[in-house]
């Protein structure tokens, strides 16, 4: 084989990346079509196109139904997770799903719009913070990305009070005890 140019850790995620296809291929793919998965979760998905919420559920069950199917026609060991494992995952998405279904029928009922309660329940999460201290390792997660988008999309009265809330909780910089970085003597 001819020399690889480039970045060997490029080619070494490569090689991580072909085991992993190996694996779940076997688990998920059929050999006569190995995006078979796939095309059957769009699928079942397309069934529920006027929705979204129930067409990722609707798809994600259908991955898992296929798997099942694969390793019961192929009466081979599973080279990923169990059989159980997907029992399971099949049992815990489609509970999942009838909560959201059921959640999103008790808004409606009660005229709250679905993003209000979003917005509502991301506010009630940050303001159960004691201690602005408890949020620093937070604030250098993905979840916390993930949380500033979300709060981005908010309205400014609610991005006000957060902020607001963060700035009066915040210990005061002369209070030395209370600093995490503090040393003594």
């Amino acid at each position: 084989m001819d020399k690889l140019h480039g970045s060997p850790s490029f080619y070494a995620l490569l090689a991580e990346m072909r085991e992993t296809h190996d694996k779940k291929s076997h688990d998920y793919a059929e050999d006569s079509n190995p995006y078979g998965n796939y095309e059957f979760a769009g699928s079942v998905a397309g069934l529920f196109a006027h929705s979204s919420d129930d067409a990722g559920f609707a798809g994600r069950l259908a991955e898992k139904i296929f798997r099942l199917s694969v390793l019961g026609k192929r009466q081979a060991q599973p080279r990923n997770e169990s059989v159980a494992d997907t029992e399971r995952d099949i049992a815990v998405i489609s509970c999942l799903w009838m909560a959201s279904r059921r959640d999103k029928l008790t808004f409606k009922q009660q005229g709250i719009p679905l993003e209000y309660r979003m917005k509502e329940q991301i506010q009630e999460d940050f303001l159960n913070y004691k201690d602005v201290r408890q949020l620093e390792p937070l604030f250098q997660s993905e979840l916390f990305n993930k949380v500033t988008t979300l709060i981005e999309l908010m309205n400014a009265q609610t991005r006000k009070e957060i902020h607001e809330y963060l700035i009066a909780t915040r210990p005061l910089a002369t209070d030395s005890s209370s600093s995490p970085h503090s040393t003594s003597g």
